[in-house]
């Protein structure tokens, strides 16, 4: 069987050489997850997939750092994969909001050829994550198949991220590659991220919505059920852009991607990102 690495190297090889203008997929917190890359695998035949990573937790523990530091962390990897012409942008729940920002740099940079689309995530409110008790389920999931380390991490990860905690966070960060026993780092390190972000992420928006930027690029926004009792049907991006189109998706925030519902997303998102064909394809 081949694996998901070696299928998008193998097509990437393939996608250079036909000169293809890739899509960039931006995750949302738990962007280390395997079945995130796996979703897009049906796109790949038609369009080049690239999957941007985020910062480190060591890199946003450091004191005065800003969220803003995993944006320009983003942009730096599209930038040398795709320095000239247009680009593709794709973000899932808060990776739709960093998408956007990403989009806004390259646009003040006079890239304006550009495409954005937000997987279910609002600008004038918090992304959606899973309801108390969606998240008492999944604990109790986790517990009884045995995932104690995936419960533990979260548990030590939110403690260790208090601000009240935050400089033995930092001493602990020039331990970061020393393994853990039971191989438990797999699951910590990918938590204290996640958190550092969420933390760091708030305030962050909070300063981009309130700073009258205004993206001029085509935005698609593609939503959930999870946001039907938000008045605005277009989840308040039409304040921050000028040309949102909305598209109504399958499923609720946690299973829009799933195999059972994403035939819908996956075959519009790629009609929208290839119409016109930009980046020579």
């Amino acid at each position: 069987m081949v694996s998901v690495e070696e299928y998008r190297c193998t097509f990437e090889a393939a996608a250079a050489s036909r000169n293809l203008s890739p899509l960039f997929l931006l995750p949302g917190l738990k962007d280390n997850d395997p079945e995130f890359d796996r979703v897009w695998l049906p796109l790949e035949d038609s369009l080049p997939v690239h999957r941007v990573n985020y910062l480190d937790w060591t890199d946003l523990v450091v004191p005065g750092s800003h969220f803003a530091e995993v944006v320009a962390f983003v942009k730096r990897q599209i930038e040398r994969e795709v320095p000239v012409g247009p680009l593709r942008i794709a973000g899932y729940s808060i990776g739709g909001r960093v998408a956007y920002a990403v989009a806004l740099a390259f646009q003040h940079e006079g890239r304006d050829d550009l495409r954005v689309a937000i997987l279910d995530a609002p600008a004038i409110s918090e992304p959606s994550g899973p309801s108390r008790g969606k998240k008492l389920h999944s604990l109790i999931s986790n517990v009884l198949d045995f995932r104690v380390r995936e419960v533990l991490a979260s548990v030590i990860a939110k403690g260790l991220t208090k601000v009240t905690f935050r400089p033995v966070l930092q001493l602990l960060s020039r331990f970061r590659s020393v393994p853990l026993i039971f191989r438990f780092d797999g699951y910590l390190h990918p938590k204290i991220t996640m958190q550092m972000e969420l933390q760091l992420a708030r305030p962050w928006w909070s300063a981009i919505t309130r700073s009258n930027c205004f993206l001029t690029a085509p935005v698609f926004l593609f939503r959930s059920r999870d946001y039907d009792s938000v008045g605005n049907d277009d989840l308040g991006w039409t304040d921050f852009c000028s040309d949102c189109k909305v598209f109504r998706v399958p499923g609720d925030h946690q299973t829009m991607l799933q195999t059972d519902n994403n035939a819908m997303l996956l075959s519009t998102l790629l009609d929208l990102m290839t119409a016109g064909r930009p980046g020579g394809d």
